[in-house]
């Protein structure tokens, strides 16, 4: 049986944690069930660590024994962050997340700690795309509003320049595209 054990929103969008028996799930508005396209994080509560659905797979285009940087634009539940910083302590970690909210329910509710290698940005994907000097060996694009989409000003082809900029020679952008799909470039 499910249940909503936290509720609030944010500039309109409706955001939800989900219990069940063995999962807790994060949602962005509240159509679709809690399986539906609008859920941004699955945890296994007895499993933290564990990667759930369509990570499984993405994650098997990061050469962890190669990259050190990463950049994760969208917290959800912190399940990328969280993952990341357990298979790889020194690893370095940067996450862009516009929700103050998102941020405090990934600490709250998705077991996301506090690590001196984990940084998170409150702010615009496209503002700190921009604006970073920094570069990554591994970018990671999973950002997604109401109704599961991608914000508009984030499909400019200057994001696109923008990120290949910023993305270290030999590096992987995987883009998550919702539904469980993505697609990954490796940069020559």
């Amino acid at each position: 049986m499910k249940q909503i054990i936290y509720e609030t929103s944010y500039e309109g969008m409706p955001i939800q944690v989900i219990d069940t028996s063995r999962s807790r799930y994060l949602r962005f508005d509240k159509e679709d069930g809690y399986n539906g396209k609008n859920v941004q994080t699955k945890l296994n509560k007895k499993q933290p660590y564990w990667l759930m659905s369509v990570y499984v797979r993405m994650v098997e285009h990061i050469d962890f024994e190669k990259a050190n940087t990463y950049l994760i634009l969208g917290l959800g539940g912190g399940t990328m962050p969280k993952y990341i910083s357990h298979k790889k302590p020194e690893s370095k970690i940067d996450v862009v997340e516009l929700s103050p909210e998102v941020i405090d329910i990934a600490y709250e509710y998705f077991a996301l700690k506090k690590t001196p290698n984990i940084t998170i940005y409150n702010e615009d994907g496209f503002e700190f795309i921009k604006n970073t000097e920094k570069t990554y060996d591994v970018i990671w694009w999973d950002i997604f509003g109401s109704g599961g989409k991608t914000p508009p000003h984030l499909k400019q082809e200057l994001v696109q320049d923008k990120l290949d900029a910023i993305l270290n020679d030999k590096g992987t952008l995987i883009f998550n595209k919702g539904s469980g799909q993505f697609t990954t470039y490796v940069k020559p």
